[in-house]
C-alpha cells in the first residue's frame, strides 16, 4: 500500500487506477467516469501551474501529477511518526 497526499487529502492505494478512483469519489467537482476525472483535472492543473498532465492512463496521470507536485507520496515512516504521536496524545 503507498499513501498519497494531494492537498490535504490522504488517499491509499495499491495501483494507480485504484488511486484515481479514490480522488474521482473525494473530487468536489463530479465526473461520471475516472477518465473524465482526469481530463477534467489535467485541465485545472495545467490552468493553475501550467505542468501539462497527461490523461490516456492512471499510470501516466498520477506520474505527471506527482512531477508536477501536485501530489505527493508519504513514506511509510513518517505514517508510523503519526501514528506514534496521535497514540501519545
Amino acid at each position: 500500500m503507498t499513501t498519497y497526499l494531494f492537498g490535504e487529502l490522504k488517499f491509499t492505494a495499491d495501483r494507480d487506477d485504484e488511486l484515481v478512483n479514490e480522488m474521482r469519489d473525494a473530487d468536489l467537482t463530479p465526473a461520471t467516469s475516472d477518465k473524465d476525472f482526469m481530463k477534467n483535472m489535467a485541465s485545472r492543473v495545467k490552468f493553475n501551474s501550467g505542468h501539462d498532465v497527461r490523461a490516456d492512463s492512471a499510470a501516466n496521470f498520477v506520474a505527471d501529477m506527482l512531477a508536477a507536485g501536485q501530489l505527493k507520496i508519504i513514506p511509510d515512516d513518517v505514517e508510523e511518526e503519526g501514528k506514534d504521536e496521535t497514540a501519545e496524545k
